[in-house]
């Protein structure tokens, strides 16, 4: 995977998380703020190893 497609993946994710959340899917906004940092995190990390 390159990273725009991990970044890419990211994106569908984080929208996947707000429209859980937006459907009351057992998604609470805690959780859902607490994986977008990390998977951002995980991104980085993978972007900066690439380098």
């Amino acid at each position: 995977m390159t990273a725009v497609e991990i970044a890419r993946a990211l994106e569908r994710w984080d929208r996947r998380l707000k429209w859980m959340r937006l459907r009351s899917l057992q998604v609470p906004e805690e959780e859902a703020a607490r994986l977008r940092p990390a998977l951002h995190e995980v991104a980085a990390a993978f972007e900066a190893a690439r380098s």
